[in-house]
């Protein structure tokens, strides 16, 4: 089980992505960020280029508003990649401050890759949820899976989660609701994706969230998501993909801080008396008194009872039980009445 979900808090990660721009100086100061604004995971992106994209693709909308118009989608990719001796060294460094290392694989190289040094927690991005030679690999492997479900039908879902269904723990597998749309837009969220999906398939489903709001994973937990992904940068001006739509520190703080307000207040399914409210019941209840001098044997009536506070008798859901009923003992008035 991913830890955190043990004690009913909410898995955060950082989704650094590629925000490094190629470099792992700057990765490093990305996963000193995410320490500092108190994440539990930091998650990158492990590619060959070459075996991610053909040489003529065209990037998406999104990548041209932030990175140089002409370039071709596999030489921007070249520039925000690092090398696997790199991301060994990230790796070394999570485990060294003590935060937990995520990656999402986007060939089958790097998986090979990433099995070799022994990453925990595999992210499945959304564009990989129906490339089947790609999943039966993870499935083999003794790893924990989030499977992202961006851009993807309820039967590609099912598709893709039954490859692992049969492989996995229940613990082990865990899906996020993802709109892949950068920035997402707030009328698209659809936050009640996260209850069908825990109805449909029993299992931690989280959020993958690219608004930039700093409140929606809040809102997503209350929704009952257990994990949320987050993008962040350290530098929202850089040339980039991502860094545009990305968190800062600052901002990543405040959601940090707005999920763990949403830990403390989302409770459990159902309704139940705190024992704070449990304090305060006898006080802002009634009960039923007697309403003047009640003689024994005189029979209870709407003048001579009444409703009052405190709760500390009758409960007044018993009132027309009680009319007509003789008193078995006399009563002074506000006398709590015992029948």
């Amino acid at each position: 089980m991913i830890k955190n979900l043990k004690n009913n808090k909410t898995f955060i990660i950082g989704e650094a992505g590629c925000n490094h721009n190629g470099s792992i100086e700057r990765a490093f100061k990305l996963i000193d960020l995410a320490k500092r604004a108190k994440l539990d995971a930091v998650k990158f992106q492990v590619f060959n280029p070459h075996m991610l994209v053909t040489k003529n693709a065209k990037k998406a909308n999104y990548a041209i508003k932030n990175t140089p118009r002409n370039e071709s989608q596999l030489s921007m990719q070249k520039k925000i990649s690092l090398t696997n001796e790199e991301h060994y060294k990230i790796k070394k460094y999570c485990d060294k401050i003590k935060i937990t290392h995520v990656c999402s694989a986007f060939d089958l190289e790097s998986i090979d890759f990433l099995k070799k040094i022994k990453l925990k927690i595999f992210k499945i991005p959304s564009g990989e949820i129906n490339n089947t030679p790609y999943l039966k690999k993870i499935s083999k492997l003794n790893v924990k899976v989030i499977l992202s479900t961006g851009m993807s039908t309820i039967n590609e879902i099912e598709y893709a989660f039954n490859i692992f269904k049969n492989q996995f723990k229940k613990n082990d597998l865990s899906i996020l609701h993802c709109i892949s749309a950068y920035p997402t837009k707030l009328s698209t969220v659809n936050l009640n994706t996260i209850p069908f999906f825990k109805e449909k398939f029993n299992c931690t489903v989280g959020f993958s969230d690219h608004t930039t709001s700093e409140l929606i994973p809040a809102l997503a937990v209350i929704s009952g998501a257990q994990i949320i992904e987050k993008h962040f940068t350290n530098n929202k001006g850089l040339s980039g993909p991502d860094h545009f739509m990305s968190l800062n520190e600052k901002e990543l703080v405040r959601m940090v801080n707005n999920i763990h307000i949403a830990d403390k207040t989302a409770g459990k399914f159902g309704k139940f008396i705190s024992n704070d409210e449990k304090k305060n019941l006898i006080h802002a209840r009634k009960s039923i008194f007697a309403n003047e001098f009640i003689p024994k044997g005189k029979k209870f009536n709407h003048h001579n009872i009444i409703i009052k506070r405190p709760a500390i008798g009758l409960s007044p859901i018993n009132y027309y039980k009680l009319i007509g009923k003789k008193a078995l003992k006399k009563f002074k008035k506000d006398e709590k009445i015992i029948c």
